[in-house]
């Protein structure tokens, strides 16, 4: 399984620098797993990985700072998603990222 972390502060979703983006192969099933750093201001939030599929979103809830990028994501050229933080009232959304991937042709 490959781990790709990120660091999120408010509603601020970012790659974190020190963890190597290159070389993620499209098509790869169960073996995404992202892994966020939240700041403490997001403490007592649920959190929910929002992955864009075309005009769909598959919704992952983030258990132990933690999620599997689902299947139906991981075919395209690019895994596009964002975050969202629910608590009584208040829901809110962070920026979308994308990871690019290379699509090997067989």
């Amino acid at each position: 399984m490959r781990t790709l972390k990120f660091n999120v502060r408010g509603q601020t979703l970012e790659k974190d620098p020190k963890c190597d983006y290159g070389n993620i192969v499209a098509g790869s099933k169960g073996y995404l797993l992202f892994e966020f750093n939240f700041s403490e201001e997001l403490n007592g939030y649920r959190k929910v990985a929002c992955f864009i599929d075309g005009p769909d979103i598959e919704y992952v809830p983030i258990i132990n700072e933690r999620c599997i990028v689902p299947d139906n994501v991981t075919d395209s050229r690019k895994i596009s998603f964002f975050l969202t933080f629910v608590a009584n009232d208040q829901k809110f959304a962070t920026n979308k990222l994308s990871i690019k991937q290379e699509v090997i042709v067989q």
